[in-house]
């Protein structure tokens, strides 16, 4: 558990420092609920994972939790799951499907099919307006 408990720990201590800087260069904004980004962060990791902050933290908890052997830290690691899934699906998903204008990079995220197809469609149907970086 030791070893498994320490490579998630590291691997989401490395995730928050690889992520963070997105906020700041991309996103205009910091992690701070008064400071949020003022644009859409879909490079680097947010291209693949919907929140690399929180998953980061899970993981760090979970490994705390093997490597402690300590259902009390294995608690607190459902419990963060499901306040932070609960607060996203309820909370910022409505304020996020309201937004009328996202900017959005299109030459970064040029290599992201899916989610690009997604945003052509809230587009098409007039929901968004592209702005190019």
């Amino acid at each position: 558990m030791l070893a498994i408990g320490t490579f998630l720990i590291v691997l989401g201590l490395g995730f928050v420092i690889y992520t963070n800087p997105a906020f700041f260069r991309v996103g205009k904004g910091t992690l701070a609920p008064w400071d949020p980004p003022k644009k859409l962060v879909v490079a680097g990791a947010y291209r693949y994972v919907r929140n690399p902050m929180i998953s980061s933290v899970l993981m760090i908890v979970l490994g705390e939790a093997l490597i402690f052997v300590s259902i009390e830290l294995f608690i607190l690691f459902i419990l963060f799951f499901i306040v932070n899934h609960v607060y996203f699906v309820y909370s910022e998903e409505p304020e996020l499907n309201g937004l009328v204008t996202i900017t959005l990079c299109i030459k970064k995220c040029s290599k992201v099919d899916a989610p690009l197809k997604t945003l052509e469609n809230e587009y098409n149907q007039g929901r968004l307006k592209f702005i190019s970086c």
